[in-house]
């Protein structure tokens, strides 16, 4: 099938676009969940971002999406026209009028200058269909709906989004949103962009493609496309047909062992890079891999084979590669920012001190602990301990002595 989708594409751009695929290979299904290795049933989510040079030739995506989703668009342009009718009439009437209620059709590709209420509104008409979006610049999308991240990771995890609104003319409740894109960017671009997403997970959930670039490509070699015309659809058909028939809970035990045998591999090489920080992003590498081991599962007729798992392991790597190329230093630099210890700010200052001390051991210790050392604060912590008898200045050697046994 991976063969089937990629014949017509040029060799520069093959790579990107057998990751991006699986992004509107997901809308074709619905009501389906997998059962993945920590016992849990998900919906597939993928959040691709193809990464390169501009003028590249990232665009060669887009005839592979097309195709793929055409029977989607065909639909969606019909529920178009009605909603463009209904909301013709509407504005027509008088306000004595009865109004037409509005066609209740789902409508899949969202365009990427969405918000918050449209994308809400779409999941709740979408009868547990997935919504859709292609973005060739990722500022379009990010521009118009600020809380992207949130949302997107809310999707990954299968988990519903809402929102309150008091007029009746606003958009209100919750819904699963079930929304996979492809998104097309720069390399300084998307760092920019997820400079503020290492921390929240939103980068672990993506799929990252880099297609790699030599430095003596100078862009000599124009990416040609093949020809997506009816012999590459007819083709396609059988695969795509399949994904738009399954339905219920899918379980792949051959997949389930693929993660298993694939994880111990990756966890090994992570030893040799000791780079112990990379672990949040391969448990999320592994279960889109797996996501796509189940997906080509199904559109080869429900049959599990030794190029279904190739391929996948390819695609963990190549993920996992892209975002340490891309992502590696500020990953990395992430990750050493850790909490910091605090457990000696709970404790009894007084403690830490010897029975007899001096202003300096008593400095020194507030030091210690990542307290002011200050001479007024100093001051002030001696003062309310003079005041409150616990230790007792003795003038001729300048040291405080305590009065009483302290506890922690």
């Amino acid at each position: 099938s991976m063969q089937h989708i990629l014949q017509s594409s040029p060799d520069k751009m093959k790579e990107g676009i057998a990751m991006g695929v699986f992004s509107p290979l997901r809308v074709l299904m619905s009501d389906t969940k997998f059962h993945y290795i920590d016992n849990s049933y998900k919906e597939p989510c993928f959040i691709n971002f193809l990464v390169a040079e501009q003028g590249s030739g990232k665009s060669a995506i887009k005839p592979v999406i097309d195709a793929i989703m055409e029977r989607i668009v065909e639909r969606d342009q019909e529920a178009r026209r009605q909603e463009a009718e209904w909301r013709e009439k509407y504005n027509t009437l008088g306000a004595n009028k009865d109004k037409p209620k509005a066609p209740q059709l789902p409508i899949q590709w969202i365009y990427p200058n969405t918000t918050l209420a449209a994308l809400n509104k779409r999941a709740q008409q979408s009868n547990n269909l997935s919504l859709y979006t292609y973005c060739d610049e990722a500022e379009k999308l990010i521009g118009h709906l600020p809380e992207y991240s949130s949302i997107l990771r809310s999707c990954y995890d299968s988990e519903r989004d809402g929102q309150e609104r008091v007029s009746s003319q606003s958009v209100c409740g919750d819904a699963q949103i079930r929304w996979s894109l492809n998104i097309s960017t720069q390399p300084s671009t998307i760092r920019r962009l997820m400079a503020n997403e290492l921390s929240n997970g939103l980068l672990s959930r993506s799929s990252i493609s880099a297609p790699f670039t030599s430095d003596n490509d100078w862009g000599e070699e124009i990416p040609v496309l093949g020809d997506y015309g009816e012999q590459y659809r007819s083709q396609l058909k059988p695969y795509l047909d399949r994904l738009s028939q399954v339905k219920g809970l899918i379980t792949c035990p051959e997949a389930e062992e693929w993660v298993m045998a694939e994880r111990i591999k990756h966890i090994e090489y992570m030893r040799e890079m000791d780079a112990k920080y990379l672990l949040p992003y391969l448990w999320r590498a592994l279960q889109s891999g797996f996501w796509r081991a189940c997906i080509l599962y199904i559109m080869e007729g429900n049959k599990w084979s030794q190029e279904i798992a190739d391929f996948c392991s390819w695609s963990v790597s190549f993920d996992m590669y892209s975002k340490i190329k891309i992502f590696g230093d500020l990953i990395e630099k992430s990750s050493n920012c850790t909490v910091p210890d605090n457990s000696r700010r709970r404790t009894n200052l007084l403690v830490l001190l010897p029975d007899e001390f001096t202003r300096d051991d008593a400095r020194n210790m507030r030091r210690d602990v990542g307290k002011g050392t200050s001479s007024k604060e100093l001051k002030n912590m001696l003062a309310q301990w003079v005041h409150s008898g616990k230790i007792k200045l003795d003038e001729d050697r300048n040291e405080y002595v305590k009065q009483r046994k302290e506890s922690a």
